[in-house]
């Protein structure tokens, strides 16, 4: 990826909105300060606690940030390529509320929390694209804690899978994924699959989730 497309692709993952425009001297500042790194399925890239010092942004693979208890490791959420992690902590100078850990081979690019602050600090538009970037993250996280608790398992399924298919309406995650995103067993999980698919609303396949008819499955979460 060159440089102009990076920093076009970089615009996006900030939000799109016509309230909020990025001129090219502001994509320059933040590619100037962007630095690129990768990470094997696997890795922790930070943990629960830690010092926020960075931002994320994933370019390739997939991130799962999880928060463990005594019991068990829900994921909270998954994030793929364009999705931005880490800056929640360093805006308000706070250590990492959770762990996050790669699924898949990533690739970032990454922004030192001393120059994100600069660049909000000096940079209006920067300031005010950052803010429409939170904003449409809060407004997923709502969503996501509708899922958790409005109800049975079946609707709440419904509704996972309506926003983690990507624009084929394929889902690749694997029951048990599933099962830590939604907080329940995976027996209970499967079953709930199980009646989605005989109502000809998903299909099944090995770690892969095909929705068959959107509009139907979109009416069972309302």
């Amino acid at each position: 990826m060159d440089d102009a497309a990076r920093a076009g692709w970089l615009a996006q993952c900030l939000g799109n909105t016509a309230h909020s425009p990025l001129g090219p001297e502001d994509l320059q500042d933040l590619l100037e300060v962007a630095t690129s790194e990768s990470a094997a399925a696997g890795s922790v890239i930070f943990s629960r606690n830690d010092d926020s010092s960075r931002v994320f942004i994933v370019e390739r693979g997939k991130v799962a940030l999880t928060r463990p208890n005594s019991d068990r490791t829900p994921m909270l959420q998954i994030l793929h390529p364009g999705d931005v992690f880490g800056d929640i902590g360093i805006l308000l100078g706070q250590s990492a509320p959770v762990d996050a850990v790669v699924l898949e081979d990533a690739d970032f690019l990454t922004i030192p929390g001393d120059e994100l602050l600069w660049l909000v600090a000096t940079r209006p538009r920067i300031a005010l694209r950052w803010m429409v970037s939170i904003a449409g993250r809060l407004a997923a996280a709502q969503d996501r804690l509708e899922e958790l608790l409005v109800g049975p398992l079946d609707y709440q399924l419904a509704s996972l899978l309506g926003h983690a298919a990507d624009r084929g309406g394929v889902i690749r995650v694997s029951q048990e994924t599933l099962a830590r995103l939604l907080g329940a067993r995976r027996p209970s999980v499967s079953r709930s699959l199980a009646n989605l698919e005989r109502q000809g609303l998903i299909e099944k396949h090995y770690r892969e989730i095909r929705i068959v008819d959107g509009d139907r499955l979109e009416a069972l979460t309302h």
